[in-house]
């Protein structure tokens, strides 16, 4: 048995080769995350898989561990997988991701027509792709775990099983989108939306009426944060929100380099501080976990990033519950709680200002399907060990 890398663009396939044959496999993909304002780089974990006649004989369980060093030699700062439940936490992630979902019924919805302005509804078209990019990242420049669109990278939404509009002004200027499936019998299912300006939300809940309207079907479902302004703006109406969050499963995050990614997180870190009371605060705490130790040195609220120092204050934890700390998943105060959690006496009040409970979110548009790889990759591109 031997593992594999192949590289095609920012998808990478691993996989563990029995002779001829690729037994187990794995795509990474490359992604760039939002924590805060911060940009991290994310090993995107898209597919991973074993033929039957491998199974339960240890490959995937090698391949795994192996592919984290790898992702760590790489450079890359967390890795993030969209997974069944209880399977991955055994390498590492942990959940971070809630899923939340507005309901609206399509009469309720169909409403907003009398608080619409004078803005046209179309059908998406190709040159439309770089407004939509633009709104999407200026929508979610500070939304912790969006993913960072990249011009050269992104090349749109399938829209052979989706439905794409956009809301003009009256000047042609695309004010907002929306992304729907074009499957769903029963139900107008929304993956994505986004705005300029928030006089666009009443056109986006009309169309969506509308399409409802079309289809004969009862609801429309809406999947984002709960704290997104067109979630604030459906509260006038009749409308239902749902969050789940699953054990080991779903959204899990794992940290790979600690340390760097610290680094890359000290202005956010400051920005936190020098909004709270901690803005004159002169002190120090290390976060030690499984994957590294790093230390937060404040001066008058100014924070330096330092390997492995010496510190006043100390956090031990595994890296899985940082991660959930980073992501707004789990406040301290719950963390606290675990058996496997040691902290000095006090510390808690500034860990919950570095890491604020908040709403982390991943469009389903960005959620890795694109851009699998499959083993017939082996054969069709360049091994690179």
């Amino acid at each position: 048995m031997q593992i594999k890398t192949v590289d095609k663009g920012r998808s990478h396939l691993r996989g563990m080769l029995s002779g001829d044959e690729v037994a187990s496999w794995i795509t990474i993909i490359d992604y760039h995350m939002r924590i805060g304002s911060a940009n991290v780089k994310m090993g995107a974990i898209a597919d991973v898989n074993t033929r039957p006649q491998y199974r339960m004989k240890g490959h995937m369980r090698t391949l795994m561990e192996d592919t984290m060093q790898y992702m760590k030699d790489k450079g890359y700062d967390v890795s993030v997988v969209m997974a069944i439940p209880n399977f991955y936490y055994r390498f590492g992630y942990a959940s971070f991701l809630p899923n939340s979902t507005l309901t609206i019924p399509a009469g309720i919805a169909e409403k907003a027509n009398k608080d619409r302005k004078n803005y046209r509804t179309r059908k998406f078209q190709k040159r439309d792709s770089e407004s939509l990019l633009k709104i999407y990242n200026r929508h979610n420049s500070e939304r912790t775990c969006s993913i960072i669109r990249e011009k050269e990278y992104f090349s749109g939404y399938p829209q052979q099983s989706q439905d794409i509009f956009v809301i003009e002004n009256n000047n042609g200027r695309i004010i907002a989108y929306a992304v729907s499936s074009k499957e769903s019998r029963e139900k107008v299912t929304v993956w994505e939306l986004g705005a300029r300006t928030e006089d666009a939300f009443p056109a986006l809940l009309a169309t969506f009426a509308k399409i409802a309207i079309k289809r004969r079907v009862g609801n429309i479902e809406v999947f984002l944060p709960p704290n997104h302004p067109f979630a604030r703006f459906c509260h006038r109406y009749d409308c239902r929100f749902s969050i789940g969050y699953q054990k080991n499963g779903g959204g899990l995050m794992q940290i790979i380099n600690q340390n760097r990614l610290f680094e890359k997180l000290q202005g956010e870190l400051n920005s936190r501080i020098s909004q709270s009371d901690f803005r004159n605060h002169t002190g120090s705490v290390r976060l030690k976990t499984n994957v590294g130790s790093t230390t937060l040195v404040l001066d008058k609220g100014d924070i330096r990033v330092y390997p492995k120092k010496r510190a006043r204050q100390f956090l031990d934890l595994p890296q899985g519950q940082l991660a959930q700390l980073l992501a707004g998943y789990r406040t301290i105060k719950d963390v606290l709680n675990d058996a496997n959690v040691r902290a000095s006496r006090g510390v808690e009040p500034l860990i919950d200002v570095l890491f604020p409970k908040c709403n982390a979110y991943i469009w389903d548009c960005s959620r890795f399907e694109e851009l699998r790889m499959w083993p017939e990759e082996f054969y069709r591109g360049e091994q690179t060990g």
